[in-house]
């Protein structure tokens, strides 16, 4: 069954380093958070990461999260056309993906397709924060939208593509895989070689979840050497 994907607004905030003029020409990085999430998970890292590598970040919040447009649609090709969408709007031609676990889909799916070039895809294992603020009433409410994400949950989780043979993304890439996660990007090392052949497959020893929380400053180190 066909259906017609419609991009929504996503909201977004950006770093821009005291270092970026001078670096202007380089693509800037994405960073994409996981389902139930925030852009704000990258906070221990995107200013220092930025700074670095003289990169403008662009932290962005996926739909039916915070204040992005919220919609009764949500599929990993709504991720995609939505992340497509922003990167004409904000004229990105390239970047570089900073993608955790759901974020990771469309990250990945964008440098396979290569209708927008893409520097690095980095997938990393999911964590589960919970997206909750305190409302004017003193009542706590979700800043997700969640019943279309619950409706759709086993599609978004799942990566369900049929990859073809020719489908080959051949830049640097890092794929990260938290050791005590239940999510074991290690095992599908294979798999990731053969459509990403210039792809790092490292395991994260000592976390459980989510790496750029958990061991920031490592994390940081590690993700550098990549830009």
């Amino acid at each position: 069954m066909c259906f017609r994907v419609v991009p929504v607004e996503l909201h977004f905030t950006t770093v821009t380093p005291s270092t970026w003029k001078a670096f202007k020409k380089k693509s800037p990085i994405i960073f994409i958070h996981g389902l139930l999430d925030s852009g704000n998970s990258w906070n221990r890292v995107k200013n220092k990461i930025c700074q670095d590598t003289g990169r403008k970040g662009y932290i962005i919040t996926l739909r039916n999260h915070g204040r992005s447009t919220w919609s009764e649609e949500i599929t990993t090709e709504h991720f995609i056309a939505d992340l497509e969408n922003f990167m004409a709007d904000q004229n990105i031609s390239r970047a570089v993906m900073v993608a955790h676990s759901i974020g990771a889909k469309p990250a990945m799916q964008l440098a396979l397709r290569k209708e927008v070039p893409g520097e690095d895809s980095k997938p990393k294992p999911m964590a589960f924060t919970l997206p909750i603020y305190k409302d004017i009433d003193g009542t706590f409410k979700w800043d997700v939208n969640l019943k279309p994400i619950i409706r759709n949950l086993e599609t978004i989780e799942v990566f369900d593509y049929e990859l073809e043979e020719k489908q080959i993304y051949l830049g640097e890439t890092l794929f990260i895989s938290a050791e005590y996660s239940k999510l074991q990007v290690i095992d599908e090392k294979e798999v990731i070689l053969k459509h990403f052949p210039n792809a790092e497959v490292f395991t994260a020893k000592g976390v459980f979840h989510c790496y750029h929380t958990e061991k920031a400053t490592e994390f940081m180190e590690k993700n550098n050497i990549f830009y």
